[in-house]
């Protein structure tokens, strides 16, 4: 079946390197974001 938009992520993440803090959004999953951080402090505020 189709991957969930967190699995999609979560295989981008085992490929980057050093620290990060990101934030996803895809057209293919249209309500949904999905942040992710290694290292980097992660702030997000929405309105």
């Amino acid at each position: 079946g189709r991957p969930t938009f967190s699995q999609v992520v979560l295989e981008v993440m085992r490929q980057l390197e050093g620290a990060y803090a990101l934030i996803f959004k895809s057209p293919h999953y249209p309500n949904e974001l999905v942040a992710c951080k290694r290292g980097s402090p992660l702030l997000l505020g929405l309105k």
